[in-house]
């Protein structure tokens, strides 16, 4: 449930990404896009069934939104349409959680590739039509006394 959040905000952001300087027929441009997504780890749920489990008190830290960055070049089809191609990378979003001496963390990033049709009018307006394939990796570690476990998984789609 939490990667699913982190993918339908990461296509929310840039499915909304406008084109500044957009290459002109037969032209190439590229350009870059930073920003900042929030995000919803549900760490305080998670905290709340460790606590249940535990029977303890949990202590939890947690990023409510992790950065994003994108570069993507442009080709001119023609003057109305364009051809565009990206790679996003997020930084890690995480949580902690605590009871006692004992932890447990969690951390996910996303990156992916995109390619659309840039529509215009002109107008001004301007639409996207294309696709992307994304991947979410995670990571999770638990220290018990002075053993560690750790897990590791990525979901693409």
């Amino acid at each position: 449930m939490k990667l699913k959040k982190i993918v339908i905000i990461l296509g929310f952001i840039f499915g909304f990404a406008g084109i500044i300087n957009a290459a002109e027929q037969g032209q190439m441009k590229f350009g870059v896009e930073v920003g900042w997504s929030p995000v919803d780890l549900e760490a305080e749920k998670t905290a709340q069934e460790l606590a249940n489990l535990s029977g303890s008190s949990v202590l939890v830290t947690y990023d409510a939104g992790s950065f994003v960055g994108r570069i993507f070049g442009e080709y001119g089809i023609s003057p109305n349409l364009g051809l565009e191609v990206g790679y996003f990378q997020t930084s890690s979003a995480d949580a902690k959680y605590t009871i006692g001496s004992d932890s447990a963390s969690e951390a996910y990033d996303a990156n992916g590739f995109d390619i659309s049709a840039v529509l215009r009018s002109s107008d001004g307006f301007f639409g996207k039509v294309g696709m992307h394939s994304s991947t979410v990796n995670g990571a999770a570690s638990l220290v018990i006394g002075s053993t560690t476990y750790a897990v590791t998984g990525s979901r693409d789609g």
